[in-house]
C-alpha cells in the first residue's frame, strides 16, 4: 500500500524523523489491519548510513521502507516527475532543491512539522518553497569538521595544537 504519491523531501544529511512524519500524514499512518505501509526512499548512498535500512527498520516498524542509492538523483527525479511514474515517497538531496520549486504540489506540504521541529530557522527557509509550502526539512546543517587557521587563534591566545583545541571545543557552547 502506498502512502502517497506526493513527496517528502530532506535538505542534506541524515535521515531525520520528521520526514517520515511528514510522508505518513499525507495518508493514514501505518496499513489498514496490520498492514505495514510501504515506502521507498532515494538518497544518494553516501549520504545516508551504510545500516540506513536496518535503522529504518527499527525506527518505523509499521512501515515496510526500501532504500534506493540514486547517485543521478535530481536527473531521475525530475524525470519521474515528467512521466508521473517512479516517484518515491520521500527524497533526501542537497542543494538543487529550488529548482524543484516550480512543481512544489508534487511534494507533501510539511508546515505543521516544521513548525515542530528542533531544527534552526534558517535551516527550515531553505525548504520553503515561494507559495510557502514547507517542502522539505533540514536533516543537517552542515559539515562535521571544526576548521582553524592556527595562526589566527595564536593572536587571540588561543590553543593552536589540534588536541588542546578539541579540548577547548568540546561542545556547542564552548
Amino acid at each position: 500500500m502506498k502512502v502517497s504519491r506526493k513527496i517528502a523531501a530532506g535538505a542534506a544529511g541524515l535521515l531525520a524523523v520528521g520526514l517520515l512524519a511528514g510522508c505518513s500524514s499525507a495518508g493514514s499512518g501505518a496499513g489498514d489491519a496490520g498492514e505495514d505501509v510501504a515506502l521507498t526512499l532515494w538518497a544518494r548512498g553516501n549520504s545516508v548510513p551504510d545500516d540506513v535500512e536496518q535503522i529504518l527498520a527499527d525506527q518505523f516498524p509499521d512501515y515496510d521502507i526500501t532504500f534506493e542509492n540514486i547517485p543521478d538523483i535530481e536527473d531521475k527525479l525530475r524525470a519521474a516527475l515528467r512521466s508521473g511514474s517512479g516517484l518515491p515517497d520521500v527524497v533526501m538531496m542537497g542543494g538543487s532543491l529550488p529548482s524543484f520549486f516550480t512543481v512544489a504540489d508534487e511534494f507533501v506540504d510539511l508546515s505543521d512539522q516544521a513548525a515542530e521541529s528542533d531544527a534552526v530557522e534558517w535551516g527550515l527557509e531553505l525548504g520553503q518553497a515561494p507559495d510557502d509550502r514547507q517542502v522539505a526539512l533540514p536533516t543537517d546543517i552542515g559539515p562535521w569538521g571544526f576548521f582553524y587557521r592556527a595562526d589566527v587563534l595564536q593572536s587571540l591566545g588561543y590553543p593552536t595544537e589540534p588536541e588542546e583545541v578539541a579540548a577547548a571545543i568540546d561542545s556547542w557552547d564552548a
